[in-house]
C-alpha cells in the first residue's frame, strides 16, 4: 500500500474514512465532510482519478485494495466513521463474490475497533417488488447480478450488527443522478446525446424510476453517524421524484440541444454505447419495471429530506459532463 499525505484543513476529532473516493457518491461525500469541517482520508485504487477532483490538498489519500485486509485495518482503527462507497460494476457471479468479500473485510475491521460503519446499497436489491411503494420490510429478490451483489453484501454487513454489536447502518438508494455520475445507463445516454446520436431505450421505457442526488445521499449518511436510533437498521432513501425513461431522455436531449433523439426499442440494444452482452443482460429489466421506495422511516428517524430537485440534479450533471477536460481520467469520452 502506498500512502500519500497532504495537509488537511483544521478540524476537531478523528478523521472520517471514505472507501472509494473516486466514485460519484465518494466524491460528493468527501466534499460534504470537508464543507462541515471534518478531517477526511480516503482509500482509492486510482489516485490519478482522485487528483482530478481538486480535493488533493485537503484529503489524506491512500492507494489500497479492500482485498488486502492488513492494508486498511490500521486506517479503520482510530477513524470517526467508515463510509463504504467502493463498488464494482457486477455482470458475473465472481464480481458479486468480490463485493461480498470487501463488505465482510470492512465490517470485521469496524467491529474489531468499534468504528461506525455506513453502508449504501441499492434499490436493485429488491428486484421486481410485489408492491409499490416498497418498504424496507419487503423481501429481497434481486433480478440482476448487480442487485444480488448488493443484497448479499448488505447481509454480510448487517449480520454483524444484529449478532455482534457492529454499529452499522445500511441505505438502499435509488438511481443517483447528479455531479460525477458513473452509472453506465445514464452515462451511455449522455455520451450518445452529447454527440447528437440517437439513444435506444430497451423495453420501451415506460417504467417509472426514482432518482436521487448523491449530495443528498451523502448528507443522510453523515447525519446518521451519531444517531443511535439508526444503529443496526436499513433505510430506504426515497428519490426526489419518479420519472419515466422516455421523459428522462427528453429532458437530457433538451438540455444538450444537439438534435439527438431518444427512441423506444422493445427488442433493441441498450444504447449506442453498449452492445448485447453481460451489461445489457444485467440492466434491461430496469427499463421495464417500476420501483418506488417508501422513505417514511428515513424521514422519521433521520429527519431526511431532499435538497436537490430531480431537474436540478439533471442540470448539474449535464454541466459537469459538458465541462469535463479532454484528458479527464474518468474516461467519459
Amino acid at each position: 500500500m502506498r500512502s500519500i499525505f497532504y495537509a488537511v484543513r483544521v478540524s476537531t476529532g478523528k478523521k472520517h474514512l471514505v472507501l472509494g473516493g473516486t466514485g460519484q457518491l465518494g466524491i460528493c461525500l468527501i466534499r460534504y465532510l470537508l464543507n462541515i469541517g471534518y478531517g477526511v482520508r480516503t482509500i482509492v485504487r486510482n489516485p490519478d482519478a482522485f487528483y482530478s477532483s481538486g480535493l488533493e490538498e485537503e484529503v489524506e489519500v491512500i492507494t489500497g485494495d479492500l482485498d488486502d485486509v492488513w492494508s486498511f485495518r490500521p486506517l479503520v482503527e482510530g477513524s470517526a466513521a467508515v463510509y463504504f462507497c467502493a463498488t464494482k460494476w457486477v455482470t458475473k457471479p465472481q464480481d458479486a463474490i468480490t463485493e461480498m468479500r470487501w463488505a465482510e473485510n470492512v465490517a470485521l475491521a469496524c467491529l474489531e475497533f468499534g468504528v461506525r460503519l455506513l453502508y449504501p446499497t441499492c434499490v436493485w436489491a429488491y428486484g421486481i417488488p410485489k408492491e409499490n411503494p416498497v418498504t424496507e420490510a419487503h423481501f429481497l429478490s434481486a433480478g440482476s447480478p448487480y442487485g444480488t451483489a448488493k443484497a448479499s453484501a448488505e447481509h454480510s454487513v448487517m449480520k454483524y450488527s444484529r449478532t455482534g454489536g457492529l454499529k452499522a447502518t445500511a441505505f438502499r438508494v435509488p438511481a443517483m443522478w447528479g455531479p460525477f455520475t458513473r452509472c453506465p445507463v445514464t452515462l451511455g445516454l449522455i455520451s450518445a446525446v452529447s454527440r447528437g446520436r440517437p439513444f435506444a431505450i430497451h423495453g420501451g421505457g415506460d417504467a417509472s424510476v426514482e432518482w436521487i442526488d448523491p449530495r443528498d445521499v451523502a448528507r443522510a449518511m453523515v447525519g446518521a453517524v451519531e444517531n443511535e436510533i439508526s444503529y443496526g437498521k436499513t433505510y430506504n432513501l426515497p428519490g426526489s421524484g419518479a420519472i419515466k425513461w422516455q421523459e428522462f431522455g427528453a429532458w437530457i436531449t433538451k438540455i444538450a440541444a444537439t438534435g439527438s433523439k431518444v427512441v423506444s426499442a422493445p427488442k433493441g440494444l441498450l444504447g449506442k454505447a453498449f452492445g448485447l452482452g453481460p451489461l445489457e443482460q444485467s440492466l434491461s429489466w430496469w427499463y421495464k419495471n417500476s420501483i418506488i421506495m417508501d422513505g417514511s422511516a428515513a424521514e422519521r428517524d433521520l429527519n431526511f429530506s431532499h435538497t436537490y430537485s430531480l431537474k436540478q440534479s439533471i442540470i448539474d450533471n449535464w454541466k459537469w459532463y459538458a465541462n469535463r477536460r479532454p484528458d479527464d481520467p474518468f474516461g467519459l469520452r
